[in-house]
């Protein structure tokens, strides 16, 4: 599906007319452009999962082409392409090994091998989420897939009429796919807080976000950066350890007047829904979206709020 491209920003640098006619347009364009991203990615993540099943289908038929017995077996290097059997299941090696009893199938790491042996039903039936820190424990089939959020920082808040503060960094997102993990195994979750509304100062930032399991690597959503206290926005958190790793979005930059305090500010979005987003620049508006980033205020009014992380679990 095609994305009709947004209309030109507002610039600091533009006049009051010109900068309020952008404005205006701009912020009137983001839910078409939210619609049809959404449906775009929709799209692309069901052409991925389809070539991913496509790609996992091709690499077993490799593997049992070439299958090798009991992994407890096995002594010394192993190659791929390569299958063994242990503990009930089919394992596939997906790297070389240079000593195959030091790397046992879902067992620590580097992780190595991919479980082959179907669960009943196929796909994931259940979803654990997390708005708040909390623990997960690995079921059965050891294959789950995690969606990860930072908290969202809140805008900047300025005292006079001329400027509004910044609007506040989204959190950063994670996407990520586990195969092979201990069943029983437990996992930290940790969700990011959300950046609190100030009054004449600078923003505050979102919390990082993060699910640590033993033998795997450590998903970090980092939270987005406060706005300034003066115009210039916060950026977006960092993201780190996913199949999909997606930093924050900045947020906007306030527009500068000496009459005319109708300039638009907005926070950050993130791929579960928007940041703040508003026209006049005293009082701010929080995020609607997890890990959202809230506007910017002035005339000695509140910023808007972030909205807290998130961690969506699927097994």
């Amino acid at each position: 599906m095609a994305i009709t491209p947004l209309p030109p920003a507002p610039q600091v640098t533009d006049d009051t007319a010109t900068f309020n006619a952008k404005a205006f347009a701009w912020v009137d364009s983001i839910d078409t452009f939210t619609t049809e991203a959404n449906a775009t990615a929709t799209q692309v993540n069901a052409d991925a999962t389809t070539a991913a099943s496509a790609a996992e289908a091709a690499d077993a038929a490799l593997g049992a082409a070439n299958f090798k017995g009991e992994w407890s077996t096995l002594t010394g290097a192993l190659a791929i392409p390569a299958s063994v059997s242990h503990n009930d299941s089919v394992w596939l090696l997906t790297e070389n090994l240079a000593d195959v009893t030091a790397n046992e199938p879902g067992v620590g790491s580097p992780i190595v091998w991919l479980n082959l042996t179907p669960s009943a039903g196929g796909g994931f039936s259940e979803a654990q989420v997390f708005t708040s820190s909390g623990s997960f424990t690995v079921p059965d089939s050891g294959k789950f897939k995690v969606t990860i959020i930072g908290g969202g920082a809140s805008g900047g808040s300025r005292y006079d009429s001329a400027a509004s503060g910044g609007g506040g960094g989204s959190g950063g997102s994670i996407i990520k796919w586990f195969s092979g993990a201990t069943a029983g195994a437990t996992a930290t979750v940790t969700v990011g807080s959300a950046g609190a509304s100030v009054t004449n100062a600078s923003g505050n930032s979102g919390g990082s976000s993060t699910f640590v399991l033993s033998g795997f690597t450590t998903l970090t959503a980092n939270g987005g950066s406060g706005g300034s206290e003066y115009i210039t926005a916060g950026v977006g958190g960092t993201a780190s350890g996913g199949d999909v790793n997606i930093d924050g979005q900045r947020g906007g930059d306030a527009g500068y007047s000496d009459t005319d305090q109708n300039i638009a500010t907005i926070g950050g979005s993130t791929i579960l829904g928007l940041g703040g987003v508003k026209f006049s620049l005293v009082t701010g508006v929080s995020a609607t979206g997890y890990g959202g980033g809230g506007t910017g205020g002035n005339l000695a009014n509140p910023s808007g709020a972030g909205r807290a992380g998130i961690c969506i679990v699927e097994y």
